[in-house]
């Protein structure tokens, strides 16, 4: 409606019929809506990865790393083999990003652990690929979002996971990142740490 009424007005001025622009009136237009910044609280991404640390346990790696590590959902599952190394006693992670190249950041040794499981259960399956977290039918590929999704919330329906104010849990891998920032902010770090981070 406001691409109309823009429009309308344009073509007033044009044609010399300014009462063109004033067929809307601001009541007449709906309102954006709100945006809400959301995250998960603590006790639903307790109760959240209660259940996915009995999902398989590629997958259930896959999703705690992504929390852990903060990043998009597509640079978890396009880790690469050769992602993890250490520099001066310090695990660093190298995430290749869809958009643009690739970003590097220090992890402790838990993540690093978890990653070269998840690098081992790979190897042992399906030989050398590209990527840690592959395709099941085409090891040559990264692990799908949607097939993630959809057994993320079939594990949600299944066991009946719900958010603290008892409606069913939802799932947006997004959100992981928003409770990753907001940790950060949590700690006082600075904003540039936190975009790095």
């Amino acid at each position: 409606m406001a691409n109309l009424k823009d429009m309308l007005q344009q073509v007033g001025k044009v044609i010399d019929k300014p009462k063109l622009g004033k067929l809307f009136i601001k009541q007449d237009m709906p309102k954006a809506p709100e945006v809400v910044f959301k995250t998960y609280s603590d006790e639903e991404i307790k109760r959240l990865n209660y259940y996915i640390i009995n999902m398989e346990e590629q997958v259930a790696r896959a999703l705690i790393l992504h929390q852990m590590l903060g990043g998009r959902i597509s640079d978890t599952l396009t880790l690469r083999t050769d992602c993890l190394y250490e520099e001066n006693d310090h695990y660093i992670v190298r995430m290749y990003q869809v958009k643009t190249s690739y970003y590097e950041k220090p992890v402790p040794d838990d993540v690093a652990k978890l990653i070269q499981k998840s690098m081992e259960y790979t190897y042992e399956r399906y030989g050398e690929t590209e990527y840690i977290f592959v395709n099941e039918s085409n090891p040559s590929l990264p692990f799908q979002y949607s097939m993630l999704k959809s057994r993320v919330y079939a594990l949600i329906y299944e066991s009946d996971i719900c958010k603290d104010n008892g409606e069913r849990m939802g799932f947006a891998t997004h959100l992981f990142r928003h409770c990753y920032g907001m940790k950060l902010v949590e700690l006082h770090l600075d904003d540039a740490a936190i975009a790095h981070l």
